[in-house]
């Protein structure tokens, strides 16, 4: 059996605090924390601030308790849309198993 090329892992390391990424947009989101006046989106309930409206929208949601996202099939609520969707999956692969 031949083995599998192995790639090469590239690093990026944060300009201002060394902080290291192996994805390039992660470490161009990560420095743009670093420039305050290029995030004008701040959370009312903690100190975090974000470039974008919905980035700041997705974390309002771990402030609040409340579970928005309900489950068509079982009825379970979730806190996020993207946890109920993960969640959806769950019904299909069940379904799936028990239809073969």
């Amino acid at each position: 059996m031949e083995e599998a090329p192995t790639v090469p892992i590239t690093n990026y390391s944060c300009r201002f605090c060394n902080f290291v990424y192996t994805n390039k947009r992660a470490l161009i989101n990560h420095e743009s924390t670093h420039y305050p006046e290029k995030l004008p989106f701040s959370c009312p309930s903690c100190p975090k601030v974000f470039r974008e409206k919905y980035q700041l929208q997705s974390h309002l949601y771990t402030h609040d308790s409340a579970r928005h996202f309900k489950c068509n099939f079982c009825g379970r609520t979730f806190r996020h849309s993207s946890s109920l969707a993960r969640h959806k999956r769950s019904h299909r692969l069940t379904l799936q198993n028990h239809n073969r």
